[in-house]
C-alpha cells in the first residue's frame, strides 16, 4: 500500500488513521510537516518512506523517551530503548532546505539508548542546512547502506550531547557508505577514540569532502578484511591516523587519474 501526500494539511486527521496502516509513504512538496513524528509517533506497518521538499521539516525523527520501546539489562542496569517506526526499512530524503538533524530525543533529562532497528538502506541527498545526522546514543543494528550527497554544512554523522548514553555499537551490519560533496563534514563519529564494531564494512567511497582527514577506529578483530577505502589521492595523504595500526584496517583504492579534482596550469599552447 502506497500512498502519496502532496500539499497537505486539510485532512490531517485521516492522514494520520492512513499513515498507521501505510507500509511505503511518499511525502512531496508538503509546507506543513515540521517532523516525521508529528503525523504518527509510531506508524506499525510503515516500510519504506520518501520525503522530498517538504521544506518545513527541521528534524525527521524526535523519539521520546514515554513512547514504545523495550527494557533490556547491560550488567545489572535496567535500560529502556524507546523505539519509533519498528517496520522501517528503506529512508529516502531530497530536497529538504530547513532539514538540520535526522534523529533527535526530545528530552535531554534521561540518558537512554535508542534505536531505528530494522532500518536498512539510508539515502539522503541535498539537504544544505543538515549540521548532524544521529545522536550519538543511536543504534542502527540493521542499517547496511548510508548514503550522503551534496549537503554543504554537514559536520558530523554521530553528534555527541551532554548527558547521552553512547551506543557501544551503532552500526553493527554497515556494509557501505557513500559520502560525495560534504565539504565541511569532518568525521563519522565525534569521540575520535571510539572504536567501531563492523564485522561486515566492505567499501567507504568519498568524493569531494576534503575536511573529512580521520577514518573511524575499528575493533582489533574487525574487519576480518580489509576496508576498501576510494577516495582522491590529494585526499589520501592528509590523512590524520589516531593509531599507527589504524590504517591496517583500510585499503586504499584511488579514482582513475582523470578524475582528479586538482586544477591543471596551462603553462603552454600548441601553435
Amino acid at each position: 500500500m502506497c500512498m502519496p501526500y502532496q500539499k497537505g494539511g486539510t485532512c490531517q486527521k485521516w492522514v494520520k488513521t492512513f499513515c498507521a496502516m501505510s507500509m511505503t509513504q511518499i511525502f512531496q512538496d508538503d509546507s506543513t510537516i515540521r517532523c516525521l513524528s508529528e503525523l504518527n509517533y509510531s506508524m506499525m506497518c510503515l516500510e519504506e518512506c520518501q520525503l522530498i521538499h517538504c521544506n518545513e521539516m527541521k528534524v525527521i525523527f524526535t523519539i521520546s523517551w514515554r513512547g514504545m520501546g523495550k527494557t533490556t539489562y547491560i550488567g545489572t542496569s535496567r535500560i529502556q530503548i524507546p523505539e519509533v517506526f519498528p517496520s522501517l526499512k528503506i529512508l529516502q530524503i531530497a530536497n529538504l532546505n530547513n532539514l538540520q538533524s535526522l534523529v533527535e530525543p526530545i528530552d535531554l533529562l534521561r540518558s537512554e539508548l535508542i534505536t531505528l532497528k530494522l532500518l536498512k538502506h539510508i539515502h539522503l541527498e541535498h539537504c544544505p542546512r543538515l549540521e548532524k545526522l544521529f545522536p550519538c546514543s543511536l543504534s542502527l543494528p540493521s542499517l547496511e547502506i548510508l548514503i550522503i550527497l551534496f549537503c554543504s554544512n554537514l559536520k558530523t554523522i554521530l553528534y555527541s550531547q551532554h548527558k547521552y548514553e553512547v551506543s557501544p555499537s551503532p552500526l553493527p551490519n554497515i556494509k557501505r557508505i557513500y559520502l560525495q560533496e560534504l565539504p565541511q563534514l569532518q568525521h563519522i563519529h565525534d569521540d575520535a577514540m571510539f572504536r567501531f564494531e563492523t564485522p561486515n564494512w566492505e567499501k567507504l567511497f568519498l568524493r569531494g569532502c576534503p575536511s573529512f582527514q580521520r577514518l573511524p577506529l575499528l575493533k582489533q578483530e574487525y574487519p576480518k578484511s580489509k576496508v576498501e577505502v576510494s577516495g582522491e589521492r590529494g585526499w589520501w595523504g592528509k590523512l590524520q591516523w589516531s593509531l599507527p595500526e589504524q590504517i591496517e584496517h583500510f585499503l586504499h583504492l584511488p579514482p582513475p587519474e582523470f578524475t582528479s579534482c586538482k586544477k591543471h596550469i596551462i603553462k603552454s599552447y600548441l601553435r
